[in-house]
């Protein structure tokens, strides 16, 4: 018994270390886990509303209207789905370790920008003309662009779709800045629009890290990283 308990723990901590390592956090994996924790966390703060709402709704019925209430609505959730699948797409990319399979990460991100669109469809729909901007057109053109980019092997390809990439990484700004905003104009006792806006920033940095990681050796935003690495050794 006491053989098997060891075995048990054992099994566990190299569990934990597998999850742990950064071989683990492949893009897929990291754009999917911004995935869950933006959706959830968004329908937590809609069941957290509805407990103080005034409208007699359930919180099942406030979260069927989080989800597919209107058309806006069901933009949204309908480009968290395609963006899920995507990242699937990029795991299975990534599955045999650091060199991806090309055409499985286009179909990664050949998904992400069409996600993309069903976003900024769904924030104009909202009226974030920015966001709808930047999360939707600027990251649609980043992703289809990598997806096109990456098969050709002429001498300018490679930079142009060093481009595309970078462009999906500076897409983030803008959605990072206007939460950050949120926080600070929140006024005392939005606790939910603080968390809320907490929440967005966090899956932001996610998905960034994820961006990061698809990224080109040559990239400039890569040799910086690597730059102020090298340094702090």
């Amino acid at each position: 018994m006491a053989l098997m308990s060891i075995k048990k723990i054992a099994s566990r901590l190299t569990l934990s270390s597998t999850i742990l390592s950064r071989q683990y956090w492949d893009p897929g994996r990291l754009y999917n886990l911004g995935n869950l924790v933006g959706f959830f966390g968004g329908a937590g703060a809609t069941i957290a509303t509805a407990r103080s709402d005034a409208s007699g709704l359930s919180a099942l019925g406030r979260l069927e209207i989080y989800a597919f209430g209107n058309t806006s609505a069901l933009m949204l959730s309908l480009a968290t789905l395609i963006f899920f699948v995507a990242g699937l797409a990029y795991t299975r990319a990534w599955r045999d370790g650091a060199v991806p399979d090309r055409t499985m990460s286009q179909v990664g991100d050949g998904l992400s920008g069409v996600a993309a669109i069903a976003f900024g469809a769904g924030v104009a729909l909202l009226g974030n003309s920015i966001l709808a901007a930047s999360g939707g057109a600027m990251h649609a053109i980043g992703k289809f662009g990598s997806a096109c980019s990456g098969e050709s092997k002429s001498a300018g390809m490679p930079r142009l779709g060093s481009f595309f990439k970078e462009l999906v990484l500076l897409s983030r700004i803008p959605a990072i800045c206007a939460a950050a905003a949120g926080v600070f104009r929140a006024e005392h006792g939005t606790v939910v629009q603080i968390i809320l806006s907490l929440n967005v920033i966090f899956c932001c940095l996610v998905w960034a890290a994820a961006d990061i990681r698809l990224l080109p050796a040559n990239a400039a935003v890569t040799r910086m990283i690597s730059s102020i690495v090298a340094g702090r050794r």
